[in-house]
C-alpha cells in the first residue's frame, strides 16, 4: 500500500523567495536581516504572567477565517490542556491588545475575560484541580498591526498573485493567534483549519486530511499534526496556488514511496522557473534515507512541514 506521508515545501513567502532565489549572491545580504535583527532586540520586552505555567498545552485546534488579500483574521481557538499547579484559578494566555476577544469559554462554560497589555486573564467561576484536564475556547476577530516582514502576518504578492502568510518567529504567533509563547511547552498535536474563498488554497502543517466546502462560496482546508509542535512553527499561506506533488522512493520502503507536496503560485511559468529545485527533493529524502535511516517521521505516520 502506497504510504501518504507529507513533506511540505510549499512557495509562499514573495519576498525570501521570489525576491532574492534569482540572485544566489545576495543570500548573505538579505533584506529581512534588519527585521529579524529588530524582533530578537525587542524580545527583553516580552513580559510573560506566571499564569501561564499553571497549565500543560496538549492540543491546539485552530479554526480560522482568512483570505489571500488581508491580515484580517477571525475565528475560534482552542486549547486542550492539563493543570500542573497545585490548582488553577486563572487561565492567561497571550494575544495582542489590538485583536478583539469576543468570548471565552472554559470547559462549556462563558468566562469574563480581562485582556491587557497583549496578555488575557479568565478568572474561573471554579477553579481546576492538578492533573485534570480542561478545554478553553477563544472567539475573536480583528486586524493586527503591521510590523515588517517578522510581524507574525503579512500579505503582499507574488508571481501576480495576492498572497497572505504568517511568521511567528520568535514571538509573534500572538499577533494573530491566542496562544501560549512558552517554548518549553509545546503541543502534542494540532489542527489548523482555513476556511478562504475558493479561489484559493491554504496551506499549514501537518496533513492535509480534508477540505470542506463551506457556505458562501467558500472552502475549508483541514490540516493536521499529530507531532509536538511549538507555538512559533504554527502557520499559515493563502494564495491562488496549484498542487505539484511528487514522490519519493527509499530503497528501504520496498516499492513504497513518499508524497512531497507542494503548494506552487498558479502563475505562467512560476511552476516551470522552481520545478527542477523541487523536483530535487525526492532525491535528497532518498539519499539521506540510504545514509542515515528512513525518514524518521515515518514511525508514527507522521510529518514535517517546511515553508519557503
Amino acid at each position: 500500500m502506497r504510504k501518504f506521508f507529507l513533506l511540505t515545501l510549499s512557495v509562499f513567502f514573495t519576498t525570501v523567495l521570489f525576491a532574492q532565489v534569482h540572485d544566489h549572491s545576495d543570500r548573505l545580504q538579505c533584506s529581512h536581516v534588519k527585521s529579524f535583527y529588530n524582533s530578537f532586540k525587542n524580545m527583553e520586552d516580552i513580559v510573560q504572567t506566571p499564569f501561564l505555567n499553571n497549565y500543560d498545552v496538549k492540543f491546539y485546534f485552530l479554526d480560522l477565517n482568512v483570505e489571500s488579500n488581508s491580515i484580517f483574521v477571525s475565528g475560534e481557538v482552542t486549547f486542550y490542556a492539563e493543570v500542573v499547579a497545585a490548582e488553577m484559578d486563572t487561565f492567561a494566555f497571550e494575544l495582542l491588545e489590538q485583536m478583539i476577544i469576543d468570548e471565552v469559554t472554559v470547559d462549556g462554560i462563558q468566562q469574563t475575560v480581562i485582556h491587557t497589555t497583549d496578555e488575557a486573564f479568565v478568572p474561573l467561576t471554579q477553579t481546576i484541580e492538578e492533573g485534570n484536564l480542561f478545554t478553553a475556547k477563544i472567539t475573536y476577530h480583528g486586524t493586527p498591526p503591521t510590523g515588517g516582514f517578522f510581524s507574525g502576518i503579512s500579505t503582499g504578492t507574488g508571481w501576480n498573485k495576492s498572497v497572505t502568510w504568517t511568521l511567528a518567529e520568535p514571538f509573534a504567533a500572538r499577533d494573530w493567534w491566542p496562544t501560549k509563547q512558552v517554548l518549553e511547552d509545546k503541543a502534542d498535536s494540532a489542527w489548523i483549519f482555513l476556511t478562504t474563498s475558493n479561489t484559493n488554497m491554504a496551506g499549514s502543517n501537518g496533513l492535509l486530511t480534508n477540505i470542506s466546502t463551506m457556505p458562501n462560496s467558500k472552502l475549508r482546508y483541514e490540516w493536521k499534526t499529530k507531532y509536538p509542535i511549538d507555538f512559533y512553527l504554527i502557520s499559515f499561506a493563502v494564495s491562488d496556488y496549484q498542487d505539484y506533488s511528487i514522490y519519493a522512493h527509499p530503497e528501504m520502503m520496498a516499492g513504497d514511496s513518499i508524497l512531497i507536496q507542494n503548494f506552487i503560485y498558479d502563475s505562467p511559468g512560476c511552476l516551470e522557473n522552481y520545478q527542477d529545485e523541487i523536483d530535487q527533493t525526492a532525491e535528497f529524502v532518498e539519499l539521506y534515507s540510504d545514509l542515515f535511516s528512513l525518514y524518521p517521521f515515518m514511525k508514527k505516520n507522521m510529518d514535517i512541514a517546511s515553508l519557503h
